[in-house]
């Protein structure tokens, strides 16, 4: 009889050790080094359209503009043949009331490309791992423009069609990333865009919060708690199933036993 039990409970731990064994290797499997989360924000400017408006207000201004056009031969040619004999004051005075006659920047139309940017993301990207992870790239259709912040506080910023290339990331690094795009929050929901987070040596894990209340929500928050409980429960239906089958397979043996003499 202890044999039999010492079988059963052998056979059970084996089931069990199996069931672990399994859930680890699954662990394993969806772990991710490279991992990343962005959602949807209030909307606010891209820095790129101050730069914008900068380097324009640089271009317009009367202390560089008309020293560079007052050096230009073909500005010189046209005055000079224009209005024969003027001076140089004279082609400077030209000049400034030339500059007065520019739009200023309150008067200048926002270019379409900043006009046109429906969403505004933001989130981080981290090296989770002990190894430098490079060529970090997030695929977010419809980009236009993307602010990346260091861990230094460093700032870069970027102009391009869908891609923000980050880089390479130390370990355990991690970055900002602020992401400007031509598509809705709702255009992405109701059409499932791609959106992914590549590096070298494959694909990282990327969430995006999902905007549910209530059940839903709950389960999306307690995914990781609810993805345990299932394994538990798996081992524990494993386990007895195993000792159920057992069971059945002892049952024959004890009734070939001869009975006992009288």
């Amino acid at each position: 009889m202890i044999w039999k039990w010492a079988k059963r409970i052998g056979f059970v731990f084996t089931a069990l050790l199996a069931a672990v064994t399994l859930f680890g290797q699954g662990a394993k499997f969806f772990r991710h080094d490279l991992v990343g989360q962005i959602d949807g924000n209030a909307f606010v400017l891209p820095p790129q359209l101050d730069d914008f408006y900068n380097n324009l207000t640089k271009e317009l201004d009367a202390d560089t503009f008309v020293p560079r056009v007052l050096a230009d031969e073909h500005f010189n040619y046209r005055a000079g043949y224009t209005v024969k004999g003027i001076s140089d004051s004279q082609k400077e005075d030209l000049v400034r009331g030339i500059v007065r006659l520019l739009p200023s920047r309150l008067e200048i139309v926002i270019p379409y490309d900043f006009k046109n940017i429906k969403s505004y993301w933001t989130g981080t990207i981290t090296n989770s791992g002990s190894a430098q992870i490079t060529a970090v790239q997030l695929y977010l259709e419809g980009t236009k423009f993307a602010l990346l912040t260091r861990d230094d506080n460093s700032k870069t910023t970027q102009s391009t069609d869908n891609l923000v290339n980050i880089g390479d990331l130390r370990a355990k690094e991690k970055v900002g990333v602020s992401v400007w795009s031509t598509y809705s929050l709702d255009y992405y929901q109701s059409f499932a865009r791609d959106i992914r987070l590549t590096h070298h040596l494959g694909i990282g894990k990327l969430t995006i919060p999902r905007r549910v209340t209530g059940i839903l929500a709950s389960l999306d928050e307690h995914s990781l708690f609810i993805y345990l409980i299932g394994w538990i429960v798996l081992v524990i239906v494993v386990a007895i199933g195993a000792a159920a089958l057992q069971s059945r397979q002892d049952e024959p043996s004890q009734q070939e036993e001869p009975p006992p003499d009288r």
